[in-house]
């Protein structure tokens, strides 16, 4: 772009859809709020989405958003897509361009403020945890944590793996897990990738969807608040919680949420995931014993 020989520069387009709360979007956030504030200069901004008061599936509502329809994206065609979207946030993004209200400011609570109070070893060198998160920042590569329960009421969280090549974090997963281990990732994140790659090395990763993402938050903050949960100490986790905070969710619950705008807070949603994972295993399920070792952070 530097190199373009027209005196104006080269000619840049920013596009795609509204990003979730826990995307890396910066960029592309902050040229929307230029352009919608006035203060962008030598651009163009062109917003085609759906009204938020109008049936988010009705006809009016898709010849709003999607100037194509119905000549050339048929009824059948928004049918389609909504069968291949997990949730409505999804659907209202995705197929109708709808931003979330900006509602997230750098003044809410810190979160997780407890965190480094509970660093304590974790189950001896050997034991297979019991679940798995996976999530990954487009600038930042993938976060794979782990979670063991250690006795019968602390659940245990580590990050084990970090990579900025799927392929090797693909390998590093199939490599330590077992194939009926759970393995959540975020669906619509970075991460998405993995999901055929770990499928096809026989593993079975499970799509978190918009209300297990949520659901997994809380399950995070709930654990760390009650005592029931510990760690060990990363100070890349402790710079992401400091980078994180919460935002409501429409259809209630909350999520995690960039405090400054292209933030790395993967690690915190990966830790969220593997408890989830751990909350979906049968309270009976043990942590059996295995040769493969633990923290093989690359």
């Amino acid at each position: 772009m530097n190199a373009a020989k027209n005196p104006y520069g080269s000619l840049i387009f920013f596009i795609g859809t509204p990003p979730r709360p826990i995307d890396d979007s910066g960029a592309f956030t902050a040229k929307r709020r230029g352009a919608l504030s006035g203060k962008s200069r030598n651009g163009l901004y062109i917003e085609i989405a759906g009204h938020e008061d109008l049936d988010p599936h009705g006809e009016l509502q898709y010849r709003t958003a999607n100037p194509a329809y119905p000549t050339r994206v048929p009824p059948a065609a928004m049918s389609r897509m909504a069968e291949n979207l997990p949730d409505g946030e999804a659907w209202r993004r995705e197929a109708l361009g709808i931003w979330d209200k900006d509602e997230v400011t750098t003044d809410a609570p810190p979160v997780l403020t407890d965190w480094p109070s509970y660093v304590a070893p974790g189950p001896p060198m050997g034991e297979c945890p019991i679940g798995y998160g996976i999530d990954r920042s487009a600038l930042h590569g993938s976060s794979v944590w782990a979670a063991w329960r250690v006795g019968d009421e602390r659940l245990h969280v580590e990050e084990v793996f970090t990579s900025h090549d799927n392929t090797a974090t693909a390998d590093f997963v199939a490599k330590v897990s077992r194939p009926t281990d759970i393995i959540f990732i975020d669906n619509l994140s970075a991460a998405a990738p993995l999901i055929p790659l770990l499928a096809a090395r026989k593993r079975n990763p499970m799509r978190s969807s918009a209300t297990e993402y949520t659901a997994a938050c809380a399950l995070l903050e709930e654990a760390l608040e009650s005592g029931r949960l510990t760690h060990t100490h990363s100070p890349e986790m402790e710079d992401a919680i400091s980078r994180t905070q919460k935002r409501d969710v429409r259809g209630g619950g909350w999520a995690w949420e960039m405090r400054d705008k292209g933030a790395p807070i993967h690690r915190v949603s990966a830790a969220s995931l593997a408890v989830l994972a751990a909350a979906r295993k049968p309270a009976t399920a043990t942590n059996r014993r295995s040769s493969r070792k633990r923290n093989a952070a690359a």
